[in-house]
């Protein structure tokens, strides 16, 4: 195999990981390998894991119509399944979300091991309770709580 070909296919796995090795430093260490099923995901009321959320909100401003999230208080772990019928790792979490509109609603929000870019990061999905014009997660973001 030639130099070149080498240099070919190397550089741009290289730059990929400079691109993820940022993202993960602007995203407060989301990225992570691992191989088996052990808990890489963090607590509900990490501060990484609140700007997940905010941000979540604050990039669908239309479906939202416009609001953001000011700040998030009240936050339980409402769930932890990990290993039971499925291979992902979830942690279901709720609070209160004080809106940028001045109103104050409940909020629901499932983190997922190994389900962000390529798999090596944790994901955020965000429902606020009748917020939800389309019933993305359900009637009172019911998909996002454990059943």
């Amino acid at each position: 195999m030639s130099l070149f070909r080498v240099a070919r296919f190397a550089l741009p796995v290289l730059a990929l990981s400079g691109i993820m090795t940022a993202t993960a430093a602007a995203d407060d260490h989301r990225l992570y390998f691992s191989s088996e099923r052990s808990n890489q995901l963090p607590g509900c009321d990490a501060t990484s894991v609140q700007r997940a959320v905010q941000n979540t909100v604050s990039r669908a401003p239309s479906y939202f119509n416009g609001v953001r999230i000011v700040q998030l208080d009240k936050i339980r772990d409402t769930t932890f399944r990990a290993n039971i019928s499925s291979a992902v790792t979830r942690r279901y979490c709720s609070g209160t979300a004080s809106l940028s509109d001045g109103s104050r609603v409940s909020v629901k929000y499932l983190l997922e091991a190994h389900a962000g870019v390529f798999g090596i990061s944790w994901n955020v999905e965000t429902c606020l309770n009748q917020r939800d014009k389309w019933y993305v997660y359900g009637g009172s973001c019911r998909t996002l709580t454990a059943q």
